[in-house]
């Protein structure tokens, strides 16, 4: 059985009895969701927390913050794929400037756009 057993088998008796009350819109998503909400429960690779997708987004949060927030919807998408593309090449173990001034050397120097298909 999961990590908590017994206290499972009352937790989700809990979560259906909440849910099984009422029409609320997010009481409705959280019945289509039903099976996501205690898989922590019975599989202990997955934690019961969220706090590694936290810390994350906490630098892009920090970062949006002490420049006063994006002040366009361009910016914000710009920003949301920097961060991915950072994050991204930090997980795998990269330096992400260092990946980023590699690949747009090329350019600085020439003033001209790689094709990623021809090199």
């Amino acid at each position: 059985m999961g990590r908590f057993s017994a206290a499972s088998v009352n937790t989700e008796n809990s979560i259906t009895h909440i849910l099984c009350d009422g029409e609320d819109w997010y009481k409705k998503r959280l019945r289509r969701h039903r099976g996501e909400l205690s898989v922590f429960l019975y599989n202990n690779v997955v934690p019961s927390d969220n706090n590694r997708a936290e810390r994350v987004i906490r630098n892009g949060v920090v970062m949006r913050k002490a420049s006063d927030g994006n002040r366009s919807e361009e910016g914000s998408r710009t920003q949301t794929i920097v961060m991915s593309v950072f994050q991204t090449l930090k997980q795998r173990g990269h330096q992400g400037t260092d990946i980023v001034i590699e690949t747009l050397r090329p350019y600085i120097t020439t003033k001209t756009a790689k094709n990623a298909t021809n090199g």
